[in-house]
């Protein structure tokens, strides 16, 4: 959704938020010299509340994909020290330097309200406090999505580059488990198709077959449970291994 979706626009009624904002801070300074303010400050309070619950409707469309994103980020840095051998390095190191910018700036929207001790249930409820008092989580919700759209390019780089590695260490897993493997040649006429030796992957012990098509179909026969439909998933799955795995 991050990569490929429209994000939340900010609505209508967010142009009254850095107002709002300024106007309680400023009610609370004068309260000192102007006690007769404090009305217009608790009422500035209470307005901040509502549009700050308001907004957590919106915050709850992105409470998974912003850990995620933030998941995404602490694994790329983890792989980048790893120093493995990409040919994009520079472009890596740049997006991710790009995504901790969104991070710092999802530092005061709450993604995780699962509490692990007393003392983080009592600093959660002072930070909450003072973000639905000055609006902060509200700005910066709005803040980070229109960095995250401005990111979009560094997130998807990020994205591919972890699944890039994920690939082909399932694929190198996949091949040391197999009996034995090759390389695919492939060519560029139509209709022609050597197979030597291939065999089904998932099944233990299997028995293998050479297989040549040269511009003609084959009509394949046997008796009952001969191997006719093993041997029909067992061309179809090298070949689409040969074309994606490689």
């Amino acid at each position: 959704e991050l990569i490929f979706e429209t994000l939340t626009p900010k609505p209508k009624w967010y142009l009254l938020v850095p107002v709002l904002f300024s106007m309680t801070i400023i009610s609370i300074v004068l309260i000192t010299f102007y006690h007769k303010i404090a009305l217009l400050t608790l009422l500035l309070i209470v307005t901040n509340c509502f549009i700050h619950y308001q907004n957590k409707n919106n915050i709850q469309n992105y409470i998974l994909s912003f850990p995620q994103l933030l998941k995404l980020l602490k694994a790329s840095i983890l792989l980048k020290n790893l120093k493995l051998p990409v040919k994009n390095k520079y472009e890596i190191s740049k997006a991710i330097e790009s995504i901790k910018e969104v991070k710092r700036r999802l530092f005061f929207v709450s993604l995780d309200d699962l509490m692990e001790s007393d003392f983080a249930i009592l600093f959660w409820f002072i930070l909450e406090i003072f973000k639905s008092f000055f609006l902060i989580e509200v700005m910066s919700f709005f803040n980070a999505l229109k960095a995250i759209d401005d990111r979009r390019k560094d997130i998807h780089q990020l994205f591919s580059y972890i699944g890039y590695l994920d690939v082909i260490l399932s694929t190198a897993a996949l091949r040391k488990g197999l009996p034995y493997f090759c390389k695919p040649d492939f060519t560029e006429k139509k209709r022609v198709m050597n197979l030597k030796e291939i065999y089904h992957p998932l099944i233990v012990d299997c028995k293998a077959n050479d297989l040549e098509i040269n511009d003609k179909s084959i009509l394949l026969t046997g008796s009952n449970m001969s191997g006719k439909t093993t041997f029909v998933r067992t061309v179809a799955i090298n070949n689409i291994f040969a074309q994606t795995l490689y």
